[in-house]
């Protein structure tokens, strides 16, 4: 399999055990009125790890992976922000959990722990554009194409959670949770439902990048772009 393809292969693993350890979470709830706090913070942090997986194939595929010759110190360079990134919203999770018993919190990221993610999130998007923005000039006119496509919902991506977090304080407190934990569920599933089509419908990105070569051949192609 190529690897980009092993990434949201994990990334789905782990929000659907995410989701069955937050159901566990819920049915412990209706039983005892406490639930299981380990459980709960453990979905959490998986969850964050689902996001950060899907966050880094925008990532990768923004700054050229599988569309452009790459090097490998250029990828061991981005999976060492990724985990950086990872550790830092893992703590952040942690301090909301640390800070939801607040009598004036309505939900989790509230406070300066959703600020914080916000401003992650708007620096990881930068990072993105900027990525997209180098990698179309050194591609064909084909894949500025793409890339200019992918560059709009990659920014769909990179933004929601910011425009959930701004949203959800249009409705009243007591609807504040639901509306964002349900929120955040919507954006991730939707970001890998779009991510298994783009991979696996043969469409565009199939025909340019060196996924279908990996498919055809069963051998992962890194860095060899397609010609356009």
């Amino acid at each position: 399999f190529h690897p980009i393809l092993m990434v949201l292969g994990a990334a789905i693993a782990v929000q659907c055990m995410a989701e069955g350890m937050n159901l566990l979470n819920l049915l412990m709830y209706s039983l005892d009125g406490k639930g299981m706090k380990p459980i709960e913070i453990m979905s959490e942090v998986m969850l964050m790890l689902a996001q950060v997986l899907v966050t880094s194939i925008f990532l990768c595929i923004g700054i050229g992976y599988t569309l452009v010759p790459w090097k490998e110190d250029d990828l061991e360079s981005l999976a060492a922000m990724i985990c950086v990134i990872f550790a830092i919203h893992s703590c952040l999770v942690s301090l909301g959990h640390v800070e939801e018993e607040q009598h004036n919190k309505h939900h989790q990221n509230e406070g300066l722990i959703g600020y914080a993610i916000v401003a992650i999130r708007i620096g990881i998007y930068a990072f993105f554009v900027r990525g997209v923005w180098k990698t179309k000039q050194t591609c064909g006119l084909q894949t500025q194409a793409f890339l200019d496509k992918f560059l709009v919902v990659g920014s769909a991506f990179f933004l929601a959670f910011p425009a959930l977090f701004l949203l959800v304080h249009v409705f009243p407190n007591h609807h504040q949770h639901p509306v964002m934990q349900i929120g955040s569920m919507s954006i991730q599933c939707a970001s890998i439902a779009g991510l298994c089509h783009l991979f696996f419908s043969l469409g565009e990105y199939f025909k340019l990048s060196t996924l279908n070569v990996s498919m055809l051949t069963g051998q992962p192609r890194m860095s060899v772009p397609k010609g356009d």
